[in-house]
C-alpha cells in the first residue's frame, strides 16, 4: 500500500510521506498536484488510480485497505459500465445540456470512443490506449490542438462519472501534447480587399468589423444596437452575461479606434434602432458559410478566427496602449500580447502605414517623422 506523488518539475514519482523529489529536491504542493495510489484488494487485484488531490488519493487508499481487510474486491460495481453508455448518460444528463459547446463536445467524444471501442469498459481505460490513439490521429495529419480537445473531452467525461459510476478516473493526469498555439496571421489590407469583394454582400460589414476589432464571430453576430455608442470615438460594450456572453464571462468595452468603422456603423444605423435589433441581421452559421464562399473564390487559406489575430496585431504595432487591448480583446495573460507584438519583419512590413494618435484615442494614417510600426513594437515589448 503507497501513495505517490508526481513531481512537477521532473515528473518522477515519489513516496508522498517524502517533502520533496528524491530526484530534483522540489517542494511537494500540500494537496493539489498528481497523486497516485498503488494497492491490492482483498481479492489480490492490484490497483493503480491517479488523482487531483492527495485527500482524494488518501481516501481510495483507506477503503482498498477496508476491502482487502475483509477479504473483498474493490470497484467491481462499476466493472460492466462501457464507454458508449457512459458517453450517453453524460450527454444527457442536465449538467452537460448547459455548455454552449455541447455539439462539440458530442462530435469529440464520438470520435474517440469510436476509436477506443464503444463496448470498452471504463475502467480498462488506460493511460496507454490514449497515447496510442494520441499517435493514431497524429499519423492521419491532425494536429495537436484537436487531438488535446478530444482527449481533454473525454477526460471531462470520465472526471464527471467519478464516483457516482466509476471509482476513479484511469486517465486524470495524461499530459497533454504540446501545442503550437501561435497562428498568428497577418492579413495585408490588400487581401482583405480581396475578401471583402468576394464574400456576400450580407457579410461584409461583419468582416470589416472583425477585421478591425477584437472580436470573435460569435460576438459580431450577436452584436446589437443597445451594444453600440457612436458618441465620441464611439465603442462597443458587452455585460458578458446572455445574449452580450463573452468567452470569459467578464464584461468588455471595445473602443472603435478607427474612423471608418466608426462611420460604418454610423452608415447601418437606422434614425430611431430598436434597442434589441441586430446590427448586421446575419446568423453565425451564415457568415461562416460566406466565409467559406470568400475563400474558395479567392484561394486563400486562412481560418475565421485569424481575423482576431490580424486586428489584435495591427493594434500592437500601432501603438494601441497594451491594458486597452488586453481589456477588449478578452486577454488577462500578457504574455499573449507578447506574442503578438513579436513577429517576423517581413509581416511588419506588410502591416498598415497607420499609428495610434494618444490625444484623440484614434489610429490614423502615419505621417512623415513618426515611429514606425517596428519602433513602436519594441517598445511594446520592453
Amino acid at each position: 500500500m503507497a501513495i505517490n506523488v508526481r513531481c512537477k518539475e521532473c515528473h518522477a514519482w515519489c513516496r508522498a510521506v517524502a517533502k520533496e523529489c528524491h530526484r530534483c529536491g522540489a517542494p511537494f504542493p500540500r494537496n493539489a498536484g498528481v497523486w497516485r495510489v498503488n494497492a491490492v484488494d482483498g481479492h489480490g487485484h492490484r490497483h493503480r488510480h491517479t488523482y487531483g488531490a492527495k485527500s482524494a488519493a488518501e481516501r481510495v487508499d483507506t477503503e482498498i485497505t477496508y476491502a482487502r481487510n475483509r477479504g473483498e474486491p474493490w470497484g467491481e460495481r462499476h466493472a460492466g459500465i462501457t464507454l458508449g453508455a457512459l458517453r450517453d448518460a453524460y450527454l444527457a444528463s442536465p449538467h452537460t445540456q448547459q455548455y454552449r459547446d455541447l455539439k462539440q463536445r458530442r462530435n469529440s467524444l464520438a470520435l474517440i470512443i469510436r476509436a477506443l471501442g464503444e463496448t470498452l469498459p471504463a475502467t480498462r481505460l488506460s493511460q496507454g490506449r490514449i497515447q496510442q490513439y494520441q499517435e493514431m490521429r497524429a499519423a492521419e495529419g491532425v494536429t495537436n490542438s484537436p487531438i488535446n480537445r478530444e482527449v481533454t473531452y473525454l477526460n471531462v467525461m470520465l472526471t464527471w462519472a467519478t464516483p457516482r459510476l466509476l471509482p476513479v478516473n484511469p486517465i486524470l493526469g495524461h499530459r497533454r501534447l504540446r501545442e503550437n498555439a501561435s497562428r498568428w496571421v497577418v492579413m495585408p489590407p490588400a487581401r482583405y480587399d480581396v475578401l471583402a469583394e468576394a464574400i456576400p454582400e450580407r457579410s461584409r460589414a461583419a468582416l470589416a468589423l472583425l477585421y478591425h476589432l477584437p472580436l470573435r464571430i460569435g460576438e459580431a453576430a450577436r452584436l446589437t444596437w443597445d451594444q453600440v455608442s457612436l458618441e465620441g470615438r464611439g465603442f462597443l460594450r458587452f455585460s458578458g452575461q446572455g445574449t452580450q456572453r463573452t468567452k470569459s464571462g467578464r464584461p468588455r468595452r471595445i473602443p472603435l479606434w478607427y474612423p471608418r468603422i466608426h462611420e460604418l456603423l454610423s452608415t447601418l444605423a437606422p434614425v430611431f434602432p430598436a434597442p434589441e435589433s441586430s446590427v448586421f441581421g446575419i446568423t453565425r452559421s451564415q457568415f461562416e458559410a460566406d466565409w467559406r464562399v470568400a475563400l474558395a473564390s479567392t484561394g486563400m487559406d486562412y481560418h475565421v478566427h485569424d481575423l482576431k489575430h490580424a486586428a489584435i496585431t495591427a493594434l500592437v504595432h500601432a501603438g494601441v496602449p497594451a491594458h486597452e487591448i488586453m481589456h477588449s480583446s478578452d486577454h488577462a495573460d500578457a504574455k499573449i500580447m507578447a506574442r503578438y507584438a513579436n513577429i517576423s519583419e517581413q509581416m511588419m512590413d506588410q502591416l498598415p502605414q497607420e499609428a495610434y494618435d494618444p490625444a484623440s484615442g484614434l489610429i490614423l494614417p502615419m505621417k512623415r517623422g513618426t515611429a514606425t510600426p517596428g519602433t513602436i513594437a519594441a517598445s511594446h515589448a520592453k
